[in-house]
């Protein structure tokens, strides 16, 4: 008899300012915007602001100062609140983009 594990991970990634003075840091840090990611096949991000690009391949929301790009393929939005939204699929790469898409902070495969 043959059995086959599925790994799963749970991460959970929040991107904030250290610039600031500590009591400012942690403010912020509780306000800011997160992104959960649950193995590969599910996303969760909350405080979007709007849905900039919907495809399977590619889906990016804008928050407040940046905007979070979730790639793979077979991609749709499982649910979508004023919470947030759960992304579901195969993801292979979620990146954080600064306004200007000059700075990027990746995770995954990309």
């Amino acid at each position: 008899m043959l059995s086959i594990f599925k790994i799963k991970y749970h991460i959970n990634i929040r991107v904030i300012s250290l610039k600031r003075n500590r009591e400012e840091s942690i403010a912020e840090y509780a306000l800011s915007p997160s992104v959960e990611i649950v193995g590969r096949g599910e996303c969760y991000v909350d405080k979007i602001k709007r849905i900039s690009k919907l495809t399977k391949e590619n889906i990016v929301f804008e928050l407040k100062e940046y905007s979070v790009s979730v790639s793979g393929s077979e991609l749709y939005i499982g649910s979508f609140s004023g919470e947030g939204a759960q992304i579901m699929g195969n993801i292979t790469l979620v990146e954080f983009l600064e306004n200007a898409e000059s700075d990027k902070i990746s995770y995954g495969n990309g």
